[in-house]
């Protein structure tokens, strides 16, 4: 199987790798495609807060969120992605409960955002 993520794999390999199992791990084991994928948009976030510029950061992913939206380098539906791809991560790692279809759903929500950080950083389209 080729990865839907396969545009990260030359600049971003981390995004890669972790994309690719989390597409992997849907059919196998949901809930790590989920942790995965919180892991992911994660990874994505801290290099927005780099190719921004922000300086040193202290706080969790809903704070890194919510200061790339204040801050005008995400819009609001990517910052609605982003929280939705935590809150199910966490679900999955807490609870260790995901289902196959909800994996699914937010590996989309991930190839949403990787195509805008991607067509936004990168200037590539998909």
């Amino acid at each position: 199987m080729i990865s839907k993520f396969s545009f990260l794999q030359i600049n971003y390999p981390e995004l890669f790798t972790i994309s690719e199992l989390s597409e992997k791990l849907i059919h196998i084991d949901p809930s790590s495609s989920l942790s995965k994928s919180r892991l992911f948009s994660e990874k994505l976030a801290v290099l927005i807060w780099e190719f921004e510029n922000l300086g040193f950061f202290e706080g969790n992913q809903v704070d890194r969120i919510n200061q790339l939206f204040y801050k005008n380098c995400i819009p609001d539906v990517i910052k609605d992605i982003f929280h939705a791809i935590r809150k199910s991560g966490n679900k999955a790692s807490h609870d260790g409960n995901g289902s196959q279809s909800e994996a699914l759903f937010i590996l989309k929500k991930c190839f949403q955002l990787a195509r805008w950080f991607n067509e936004t950083y990168e200037n590539e389209y998909i």
